[in-house]
């Protein structure tokens, strides 16, 4: 018996639909999973940087891991074959039925993948993590948009003033950047605040100077950072002479392939004239009151100004062989005229060198716990002058709320969240944390590779 014409056709079409079936499923598979890792692991960036957060502020040890390359495998499989059919005369009406079951049309599709992880926990890696932030890093910062201000305040560990003609800093002051009023803070002589303001009250003259002064000082005076490439003409380290001597004299081919490598880049902190006149006419249209204060800035000579000579000249400390001290910068400042600040007017009394240092990317997160219990409305934690429109305060993490989060975190039976709404700022520092981990990761740090495999349903 030969089956009808209808019933080829109608086999056939459903066979081709079935088929055809199977891409669009694979694809929407893969497609979905895609997605689902890619949200998956930024939460898992955001949630880390916050638990670290949240350690810091509880003095418990910070704990950093990377996620290695991700492997995904996706397969599909289709099957078509007849349905079983009687051939033959005087046939019952029961044989004469065809069924179509999952042994005669079926398709499947799968997706699956690992990811590996590696806690990072070795010596080049805490090296890196407890060095101060190189100002080539600062620059790079800088021209990705994020407020200097911002960047000041992260990344800045102290400010020291130390009188030139007083070598032993018997009179040096040196303010930190500190939650507490004790380390934030410095009192300088009486005899400064007495010479300066001798028509004022003794009980009102200044006679402390906060970080708080200095964030003011940085903006108006344009503080910034630049590159340059270093000298050709440097000296190798003692590190790298002591690897030249242990091989063979006069070797060309290591000479050769130190000369061909591309020269290294310093950076530096320098005032800029431009960014100082654009922080004065925006402190003038917000308060105009202030118009003489601004013009006794003005007269104010700052250096190194940006884009002027580098001095190549050791630093101080550099005479007995030591290398200058990494992300540590030497300014001076010059004040005509007496502004009323106590942070500009102590330069107009005595020559002050004003040396600025770094922190390392893991005082950045023992800087930021300490501000996650001086949220509100603490000053140590509020930009000056905020952005327009923007969330003032430097780290937001809501203690309590469950939804709405950008991020949220569960520790010690707590659930923090930092808001999807306003936070700009700490949106900010999440992501220049993810960038400083990334540039102190090397190769070296990515060896162990406890595996996790993931089983993700059909």
């Amino acid at each position: 018996m030969r089956m009808r014409p209808r019933g080829r056709i109608a086999t056939a079409v459903l066979a081709a639909a079935w088929l055809a079936a199977c891409t669009p499923v694979v694809d929407s598979v893969v497609e979905s999973r895609y997605g689902q890792y890619n949200h998956s692991s930024e939460w898992a960036q955001n949630e880390a940087t916050l638990l670290n957060i949240l350690r810091a502020g509880n003095y418990q040890p910070l704990n950093f891991v990377t996620f290695q390359p991700y492997q995904g495998t996706a397969s599909v499989s289709a099957a078509a074959a007849a349905p079983a059919f009687t051939i033959g005369p005087y046939l019952t009406p029961t044989e004469k039925q065809y069924a179509i079951s999952n042994n005669t049309l079926n398709a499947s599709a799968t997706a699956g993948g690992t990811i590996g992880v590696t806690i990072l926990n070795t010596h080049d890696f805490y090296t890196a993590l407890l060095s101060p932030v190189e100002f080539t890093d600062l620059y790079t910062f800088q021209r990705q948009g994020y407020p200097r201000q911002l960047l000041f305040r992260l990344f800045t560990d102290y400010v020291s003033l130390r009188p030139s003609g007083d070598p032993q800093g018997h009179y040096a002051s040196i303010i930190y950047n500190d939650p507490s009023t004790q380390r934030r803070c410095a009192t300088v002589p009486d005899a400064i605040p007495d010479r300066l303001y001798p028509n004022l009250p003794p009980n009102r003259r200044p006679r402390q100077i906060c970080f708080e002064d200095l964030v003011g000082f940085a903006l108006l005076s344009g503080l910034s950072s630049e590159v340059r490439n270093a000298p050709s003409g440097s000296k190798p380290s003692a590190q790298k002479k002591s690897k030249n001597d242990a091989g063979a004299s006069g070797d060309s081919k290591s000479d050769s392939a130190s000369a061909a490598q591309p020269p290294s880049v310093e950076g530096r902190l320098c005032f800029d004239g431009a960014l100082a006149n654009r922080a004065m006419q925006e402190e003038a249209a917000a308060h105009p009151e202030r118009t003489e204060f601004l013009a006794a800035v003005r007269t104010a000579q700052y250096y190194p100004v940006c884009g002027g000579p580098w001095t190549d000249a050791p630093r101080k400390g550099a005479a007995s062989g030591s290398s200058p001290s990494p992300g540590v910068e030497t300014l001076s400042v010059h004040v005509r005229r007496l502004t009323g600040q106590l942070v500009w007017d102590i330069h107009s009394v005595q020559n002050d060198t004003v040396e600025i240092g770094t922190r390392s990317t893991f005082s950045i997160y023992n800087y930021l716990g300490q501000l996650l219990h001086a949220q509100e409305p603490d000053i140590t934690n509020l930009m000056r002058p905020p952005e327009d429109g923007e969330d003032p305060r430097i780290l937001v993490v809501n203690k309590g709320q469950p939804l709405g989060c950008f991020v949220s975190a569960v520790f010690e039976l707590d659930i923090y969240c930092v808001p999807a709404d306003g936070a700009e700022n700490t949106k900010r520092t999440f992501s220049l944390l993810a960038q400083l981990l990334a540039l102190k990761t090397t190769n070296n740090d990515l060896q162990l590779l406890p595996t996790i495999r993931l089983l993700p349903t059909n």
